[in-house]
């Protein structure tokens, strides 16, 4: 017999997943003053029009909270199609997001 798996969409069941920067990873790299420069400074996360209906955020707005357990993190959105649905991308080797939570756990987005 056939199995179907059936994946809901919803906001209590979504994702949280990224990626360490390049220059994270090399213990000798990530402490070159030059190269830690090039690193973005600014909270960004990447979600696409899909997930961020389900949680019901304005669009219009380019800043969003973010929580997962009990911390939060404002942030600035942008929107890539390329994201999954019912994920949140966010580089995850970022120290604004240490305490935020880890990678594939539940996210939540809300309006500011």
């Amino acid at each position: 017999s056939d199995i179907v798996i059936k994946k809901s969409l919803s906001p209590t069941n979504s994702i949280r997943y990224g990626n360490f920067h390049h220059y994270f990873t090399n213990a000798m790299l990530r402490r070159a003053s030059s190269l830690l420069k090039t690193i973005p400074k600014n909270n960004v996360i990447k979600v696409n029009n899909k997930t961020l209906q389900l949680f019901d955020v304005n669009t219009t707005k380019n800043k969003v909270l973010i929580k997962q357990k009990d911390k939060s993190l404002l942030v600035d959105l942008l929107i890539d199609e390329n994201v999954s649905d019912n994920c949140v991308y966010i580089t995850t080797s970022s120290e604004n997001y240490y305490d935020l939570g880890n990678n594939f756990e539940n996210i939540v987005i809300e309006n500011v």
